[in-house]
């Protein structure tokens, strides 16, 4: 009984990549009717897909550190697993914002900063060359002291 149950797993674990195999097949061919893909039950693709909008990321904090790095933390805002968030910082006494860095988690360490040292975050959101607008400021350090 056993041998049998182990025989039918085998075989439709075969069935399965086979199965696989040629609908990869099917689906790399761009010239095939959706009526026929239809007709053997795969989804259809979609040949203009949505382009989902990045939401503004929510609730920035930073937390200062004295070991040479700011911990930012957000709200991704709804923003899936393809979004990137851009962080941006007006350093010291600088009134323009540059490019620190990017991720693709809700946390960035902003390492080599001086503790003490007054730092302005903003984050955005991108997904397929579309932008959120800038989450709020914060700023660690509110104080600014001037680098030694």
């Amino acid at each position: 009984m056993k041998a049998a149950t182990a025989a039918k797993a085998t075989s439709r674990e075969t069935a399965n990549v086979l199965l696989r195999g040629l609908i990869k097949r099917i689906e790399g061919k761009p010239n095939v009717p959706n009526a026929l893909i239809n007709e053997l039950g795969m989804s259809v693709r979609d040949t203009n897909p949505t382009r989902i909008e990045p939401a503004v990321p929510l609730n920035l904090a930073v937390i200062g550190s004295p070991f040479g790095y700011n911990t930012l933390i957000w709200d991704k805002n709804g923003n899936t697993s393809g979004a990137m968030f851009i962080v941006e910082a007006a350093i010291g006494s600088a009134t323009t914002f540059s490019y620190v860095g990017q991720t693709s988690v809700a946390t960035f360490k902003h390492i080599g900063q001086i503790p003490g040292v007054k730092v302005i975050y903003r984050v955005k959101a991108t997904r397929t060359r579309l932008e959120s607008d800038y989450s709020l400021t914060v700023t660690a350090y509110d104080t600014l002291e001037q680098a030694a």
